[in-house]
């Protein structure tokens, strides 16, 4: 019977000895790689937590649907839709609606946040409760 610790016969010299965990665990530990190893998890969580941050701390919606009730081309309501899209990181997208009454059926859907409309001369932005508080205060 062989020594279990002894080689099989035919077996490389170089392969003969299957280092232990111990044995590996302080090759790691001496390793160049070490640190490179430890660094490289820690950089990329590092990164995400900062970008995630980064993004939350001061939310803007990029893009925000509004019903406009009949057109839109009126001096006040091209005044309101012009300094919109020139406010950054607010574009607005225009969903014409024939009535005040099918506007509102959208917000309840949720398929636009505001609804623009001409009250007289002047314009009208009755903006939805359920919008969210970037949304209102963008609008506002």
């Amino acid at each position: 019977m062989a020594d279990p610790g002894s080689p099989r016969p035919g077996a490389h010299p170089d392969h003969a000895h299957r280092p232990s965990a111990r044995e590996r665990w302080a090759d790691f530990r001496t390793s160049p790689y070490r640190p490179a190893l430890v660094l490289c998890p820690l950089t990329a969580a590092g990164l995400f937590a900062g970008s995630y941050t980064y993004q939350m701390a001061k939310p803007t919606p990029g893009h925000v649907p509004i019903a406009v009730v009949g057109e839109h081309r009126w001096p006040q309501g091209l005044r309101f839709v012009d300094g919109m899209e020139r406010a950054p990181n607010a574009g607005l997208s225009l969903h014409p609606y024939r009535d005040y009454g099918d506007a509102r059926d959208a917000i309840e859907e949720q398929k636009v946040f505001a609804v623009l409309s001409r009250d007289g001369g002047r314009a009208r932005l009755d903006p939805s409760g359920a919008s969210g508080a970037s949304v209102a205060q963008l609008l506002a």
